[in-house]
């Protein structure tokens, strides 16, 4: 069981966008600007009659994921995943590191499944939004259902 957190934090640094790292299994990830990720059930209301539920099925887990990257990281990485870049499964690691806490969260058997690469005018660097089928994510370690 993990330790609960000491008040205040000793550093007092929280976790950031800037205190994430990203890989690709071994393969650092740079260039990624926003990745959002999301474990929800899909459960179901038991019924009679009347209007109170008798309980609940356990339902189905869903698991999300999508992040926007730079355009040339993005290029860079579907050149590393080659030819049939989209069929290519792979994890992605989020990693969380400020002072002596660190955590880890893992999206397992990731394939590219919608890559909008649009642009506007503008100074702004391109970027490109990807969204990922993911077959599980386990966060620091823990898996959302025991099976």
């Amino acid at each position: 069981m993990a330790s609960p957190l000491a008040y205040p934090l000793g550093d007092g640094f929280r976790f950031s966008h800037g205190s994430m790292k990203f890989s690709r299994g071994a393969a650092e990830q740079f260039g990624i600007k926003e990745i959002s990720y999301k474990v929800s059930m899909d459960r179901g209301d038991v019924r009679g009659h009347g209007r109170r539920p008798l309980g609940r099925t356990r339902g189905n887990i869903k698991f999300e994921a999508s992040f926007t990257i730079l355009a040339e990281e993005y290029y860079s990485m579907i050149a590393e995943l080659g030819d049939g870049y989209m069929d290519v499964i792979f994890p992605l690691i989020i990693t969380r590191e400020e002072g002596d806490l660190s955590v880890t969260d893992e999206l397992t058997s990731c394939t590219i499944d919608d890559a909008d690469m649009s642009d506007a005018n503008g100074p702004d660097a391109s970027e490109v939004k990807v969204t990922l089928g993911v077959l599980d994510i386990r966060v620091n370690g823990l898996q959302a259902i025991a099976s």
